[in-house]
């Protein structure tokens, strides 16, 4: 996950314990957009309100906002299988 010029996470596929497509509030559930932290966990989200949820094996949340959500899951999901 590269947020230019803020921040980069990488997050190794073996450590995804599932993953979703979901609609959020920004404001309600992170205080706003950039880099934030809820208590779903940490969110990376630019604009808009739909990313995709992850479920991390330490129980942590991770929330990437996207603005094509279904084919950033699809893409986490073939690396977590692949």
């Amino acid at each position: 996950i590269h947020f230019y010029p803020l921040a980069r996470q990488t997050v190794p596929f073996d450590e995804i314990a599932g993953c979703e497509v979901r609609t959020y509030r920004p404001i309600r559930e992170y205080g706003g957009w950039g880099v934030r932290y809820g208590r779903a966990g940490k969110a990376y989200n630019i604009a808009g309100n739909r990313g995709v949820q992850l479920k991390l094996s330490n129980g942590k949340g991770l929330l990437i906002g996207s603005q094509r959500p279904e084919e950033l899951s699809r893409a986490i999901r073939e690396g977590m299988t692949g």
